[in-house]
């Protein structure tokens, strides 16, 4: 059978390709967020805390983003940026929202241009009479409850989240596990606890991924209409929007934003609010825009001076210079460590290492402080702005 054989039953049913598509867009925005994190830490030594905690900043900002596409258009991001909605089975209504638009405002109502947002009387700039208000004219297919919501937030942002902290909690427990036994009963307990972790964690991990494989490969040769077995026990499927349906949707969505912009009232803090909401509304409804322009920006700019840095170093000339004599350390300043490992500030181990005009390498984070507040190099005392540490890369 070919491939184009399929989905020819239901030409609202989304494609195989369609939904492996919308169900890899959030996965690909995580590393690229990272990368940002990253970047903003080594530029600002200060906001290293939000390497540490991307996974909360990203799933935090994804609340706000699901939570408002969901409340709008009953889709999560990712299906409304392929232009998808969410249906229960579980309702008895088959409303689509054109039905009642064409009932409410006439037949053809909905043929003319769509509904911008922010559009002073969206019904009137469409059929041309009176405003109806948004409680008169049901638009839309029926609103998901909270609780509905609720739902689908954990399954978008909650479960992902577990999934990835317990992934990476067992990647940093593999090479650290030891075999022997402690002795104290406390510390046998968390031993027993992270050996049983490490046990069991490969075979949930594995049965996780049959299961979505499973309901993926039903859902490719059309014996189930759930494209994930989250997504069942939601029970919700996935349809296709008809431009009909968009420009219902966003009729709808124009008459609730103005009934909820009338509520400010007047005056100068009401006419505030009421720019702070639709600014922020419309960041929310661009984003579907901005966030895969963002990526591209900053995948263009990390290859452009990648390669800026590797035709520089190619095209110099001539011979090596040796390297200048190594300053010798003075009583004044701190003693160098006999392992040649260990920082000099904080007397651990290096980690993320860079090197002050002095020669000698310590901790970024440590040397970066002191010069900020020392201004010179704490071993042998000579002049170190924060701007002349260099970060360092040392090859296994």
């Amino acid at each position: 059978m070919f491939l184009s054989q399929f989905n020819t039953a239901d030409l609202s049913r989304p494609s195989f390709f369609e939904m492996l598509a919308q169900d890899e867009l959030i996965p690909v925005l995580r590393p690229a967020l990272k990368y940002v994190f990253a970047v903003f830490a080594q530029r600002r030594p200060g906001f290293e805390w939000m390497t540490r905690y991307s996974d909360e900043l990203f799933c935090l900002g994804l609340l706000v983003l699901e939570n408002h596409h969901l409340k709008s258009y009953d889709a999560s991001f990712a299906e409304n940026f392929y232009g998808l909605k969410r249906m229960s089975t579980t309702s008895s209504s088959s409303n689509l929202g054109s039905l009642a638009a064409d009932r409410a405002l006439g037949p053809g109502a909905l043929d003319g241009p769509a509904v911008g947002v922010g559009t002073s009387n969206p019904v009137q700039s469409v059929v041309g009479g009176p405003a109806i208000s948004a409680s008169a004219v049901d638009l839309g297919p029926p609103r998901a409850t909270a609780v509905s919501r609720a739902i689908a937030l954990f399954c978008l942002i909650g479960v992902p989240y577990v999934k990835n902290r317990l992934d990476d909690m067992y990647r940093d427990l593999v090479p650290v596990q030891s075999n022997a036994i402690p002795d104290t009963w406390p510390q046998r307990l968390k031993w027993s606890i992270k050996r049983l972790f490490l046990l069991v964690h490969p075979w949930l991990n594995a049965g996780y991924q049959a299961v979505f494989f499973v309901y993926q490969l039903l859902y490719l040769y059309e014996y189930t209409d759930y494209y994930t077995p989250l997504l069942h026990l939601q029970k919700t499927i996935l349809k296709r929007l008809s431009t009909q349906e968009i420009r219902a949707q966003a009729l709808s969505q124009g008459m609730r934003r103005k009934e909820r912009l009338d509520k400010f009232g007047r005056g100068i803090f009401a006419t505030c609010m009421r720019w702070f909401v639709l600014s922020f509304d419309s960041l929310l409804d661009y984003s579907k825009f901005l966030l895969p322009l963002s990526i591209f920006l900053f995948k263009f700019l990390e290859w452009w001076y990648a390669e800026t840095r590797v035709s520089v170093s190619t095209s110099l000339q001539g011979p090596l210079l040796p390297p200048p004599e190594q300053p010798k350390p003075i009583p004044a300043g701190l003693p160098v460590p006999s392992d040649p490992a260990i920082c000099a500030i904080c007397l651990h181990e290096r980690t993320n290492p860079a090197i002050a005009p002095s020669g000698y390498v310590f901790c970024y984070p440590c040397i970066f402080s002191y010069a900020q507040d020392h201004h010179k190099c704490p071993i042998t005392c000579l002049p170190c702005q924060p701007e002349n540490v260099r970060k360092i890369y040392i090859g296994s």
